[in-house]
This record gives C-alpha cells, sequence and structure tokens, in this order.
C-alpha cells in the first residue's frame, strides 16, 4: 500500500485502507466475543462465533440461494443462513 501511496494511485489505496479497517473490526469483535465467552467458559458460544467466522458472511448467507439459480454457482445452493 505505500508502493500505491508514493505514485498517488488512490483508487487501491482506498480499497485496500477499507480492507484493512474492516479486517481490524472484525478481529476486535471476534476477539471481545471469544474472551468473554472464555471468561464464562461458555464453549459452545466460543464454538458458535468459530463456526459464524468460518462459514462466511451474512450477505452470501443471505442472497447465495439467489447466486445459485444463476448458471456458475453450484457451490452456493442450499446454503443455510447461521447468522441471525
Amino acid at each position: 500500500m505505500a508502493a500505491q501511496i508514493e505514485i498517488e494511485n488512490w483508487g487501491p489505496v482506498l480499497i485496500l485502507g477499507r480492507h484493512l479497517y474492516e479486517w481490524a473490526a472484525h478481529v476486535c469483535y471476534v476477539r471481545e466475543k471469544a474472551k468473554l465467552h472464555r471468561e464464562r467458559s461458555e464453549w459452545q458460544a466460543i464454538w458458535d462465533v468459530k463456526a459464524n467466522v468460518m462459514t462466511g458472511n451474512l450477505w452470501i448467507q443471505t442472497y447465495g440461494n439467489n447466486l445459485a439459480a444463476q448458471e456458475g454457482f453450484p457451490a452456493l445452493r442450499g446454503l443455510q443462513p447461521r447468522l441471525g
């Protein structure tokens, strides 16, 4: 990203910066949830947080079946939402 800033190529800088920000927010959220459940010995709750993180984002879970109806997305068929 520093190389893109040096040559003032702002498009990739904005995209990469946004992704870094979102990843950092995601890590903070998961860390706080896991820490809270670990302190309370709520092992199933920790597993549920991990499962939600590992199974994709809410947008794919919500709209994945619509995409599966289109040609080229058979892997998304029958995807069940996990997040409420």
